[in-house]
């Protein structure tokens, strides 16, 4: 939807003001078009945040639910809010720290 040249001996059937508002129009669309397209693509974009963000807390919903065994629900929380043994390596200091500041 760029500005091209135009054959003009075809718009001479055309009265002076059709020709006028036909030019006014394709100005307007072009200055306009640019707009457009950067909605689009910031709605896109938000979509996709959004689709995201759903996969994301429905999917941890759905893990946090299947990780609560039994009937009383108890423990599994606790077991997906520890460390990995990877991580646990990493900083003793830290570790210790928390430790100390409830008196283990």
């Amino acid at each position: 939807m760029g500005i091209e040249m135009v054959e003009v001996g075809g718009l001479r059937k055309y009265t002076h003001v059709l020709l006028f508002q036909a030019f006014d129009l394709k100005m307007r669309m072009t200055a306009y078009w640019n707009i457009v397209l950067r909605r689009l693509i910031d709605i896109m974009g938000l979509r996709l945040q959004l689709s995201v963000s759903n996969l994301v807390n429905k999917g941890l919903e759905m893990e946090i639910m299947n990780e609560l065994p039994g009937p009383n629900h108890i423990g599994g929380i606790e077991r997906m809010l520890l460390e990995p043994p990877s991580m646990g390596s990493e900083a003793p200091e830290a570790h210790q720290e928390h430790q100390k500041a409830q008196g283990v």
